[in-house]
């Protein structure tokens, strides 16, 4: 075998590899950078999710209602996001009712889209944010002021 051929069946695994479901996996950004790249942080109420093929690179869009304003937005506004690539992983998608604190920013075409894949929704529950993050694969349930608290102080240095 030659050395080509070698180089191209290990290039072939090395991609079959990172496709399969197992390794897929987006790299999160710690919580610093997430508040400090994001154009909206907020807590949103998914009204509905009406749209396909929107403009750009993504299949869905969904319309939010802005539930308590952090970054870039305010109370009441109705803001609609851009989801859903259509790849298996990493991708991220919108539900009707889901209740979610969202790092979100802006593409070319200036729609909204979920900043750092996955790891800018985080699902909200009655006062507790799911699977918070501050660093890197430290996920914990955390209470929604705490939260809070947290990224107010990081975006106000």
């Amino acid at each position: 075998m030659t050395n080509t051929s070698k180089i191209s069946i290990g290039c072939f695994l090395l991609v079959s590899q990172l496709l399969s479901a197992g390794t897929c996996r987006a790299v999160e950004l710690p919580l610093r950078e997430r508040a400090a790249q994001s154009q909206v942080i907020a807590r949103v109420l998914i009204l509905e999710t009406p749209a396909t093929d929107p403009p750009g690179y993504f299949r869905h869009t969904a319309r939010a209602k802005v539930i308590l304003p952090i970054k870039g937005v305010v109370q009441d506004q109705i803001i609609t996001l851009d989801f859903d690539t259509g790849l298996k992983c990493p991708n991220i998608i919108y539900s009707k009712g889901e209740d979610c604190l969202v790092f979100l920013t802006r593409q070319r075409n200036g729609r909204l889209i979920t900043l750092n894949d996955y790891y800018g929704k985080n699902m909200v529950d009655g006062n507790t944010v799911r699977g918070w993050s501050v660093q890197r694969d430290s996920h914990r349930d955390v209470p929604l002021p705490l939260a809070m608290q947290m990224i107010r102080k990081l975006l106000a240095h």
